[in-house]
């Protein structure tokens, strides 16, 4: 029984329907199955050393920040027990495997030049354990660099140990 042209051409491309859904629905599959870790989870608190030696500046994740490029959160940056400024507003972003803080010293922020703060991803992160401890710094040097810790403790440790 030989097969005309039209029947090997509806074959032909039966099959390739099949193979093409087949390949579709495995890349869905794996995209929504496949977990994002998170550098920072939503409504966080992380801490800051201040030049008192204290950790009374807070810095307050308002948003879940993915490790993916172009995952981007808003922040609050302020010491709470003097709220009588307010707080310094910026973001945190990640682009290329890099985490950016970028934020205004000054409350008119039309005005005034962003300080833009770059730190690596920690390796903690990329495995799905909180972030505990991120350094930023200006341009990959120590002339500004801004610590942040998840709990007071390890930033009072951490101002105590470079006070000396």
């Amino acid at each position: 029984m030989t097969k005309t042209k039209f029947e090997k051409l509806v074959r032909y491309f039966l099959v390739s329907c099949l193979i093409l859904s087949a390949a579709t629905g495995a890349f869905f599959y794996y995209k929504n199955n496949t977990v994002t870790p998170v550098l920072f989870e939503s409504d966080s608190t992380y801490y800051m050393p201040g030049s008192d030696g204290e950790c009374s500046w807070i810095l307050h994740i308002v948003e879940e920040l993915a490790i993916e490029d172009g995952s981007f959160t808003p922040i609050r940056i302020g010491i709470p027990r003097a709220n009588t400024t307010g707080v310094l507003k910026g973001g945190i972003e990640i682009s290329n495997n890099i985490v950016i803080l970028a934020f205004n010293y000054y409350s008119d922020s039309n005005k005034a030049t962003p300080y833009v703060l770059t730190a690596d991803i920690p390796r903690s992160a990329l495995i799905g354990q909180k972030t505990k401890h991120i350094r930023f710094r200006w341009h990959k040097s120590s002339v500004m660099t801004l610590n942040i810790f998840s709990e007071e403790r390890h930033c009072l440790k951490y101002s105590r140990k470079n006070r000396r």
